[in-house]
């Protein structure tokens, strides 16, 4: 008998700091369809130009315009918030904020535990050296 397939519950959403404070970011099929038009390239090729380095600069904030809005940001705060933090930073700043933008709209992302923030991790296993062993 096989073992039953185990799910694991995914996300599009993507929580992260932004403009001095944590915003939430997430793609549907529309804003999807507005970044590949505004970047002229399909969300894949989107993604692959993020992660060769091969990107334009409409592929980053672009990606956070969209992730602003899908989130609910009115396009004027979304404007608003891209221009003060994308147009004012160094690019690179942004650019693991809008390859994990588009990975949830692809992929999913696991759902981080309340009081975690992503890229945090529960199993003391997989922490850092030195981060799981008790004080001294």
């Amino acid at each position: 008998m096989k073992p039953a397939l185990k799910l694991q519950a995914l996300k599009l959403d993507v929580r992260a700091p932004f403009g001095g404070r944590a915003r939430t970011f997430r793609l549907r099929l529309g804003e999807a369809g507005a970044l590949e038009r505004e970047c002229n390239a399909g969300i894949g090729h989107i993604l692959m130009r993020l992660g060769t380095g091969a990107f334009y600069a409409a592929d980053i904030r672009e990606t956070i315009f969209q992730g602003l809005r899908g989130a609910g940001e009115t396009d004027p705060a979304a404007t608003a918030l891209v221009k003060a933090v994308v147009d004012e930073e160094p690019l690179a700043e942004h650019l693991q904020l809008a390859c994990d933008i588009i990975r949830a709209y692809i992929l999913g992302l696991p759902d981080v535990p309340a009081g975690k923030e992503q890229g945090e991790t529960l199993d003391p296993a997989t922490s850092p050296p030195g981060t799981n062993s008790p004080a001294p």
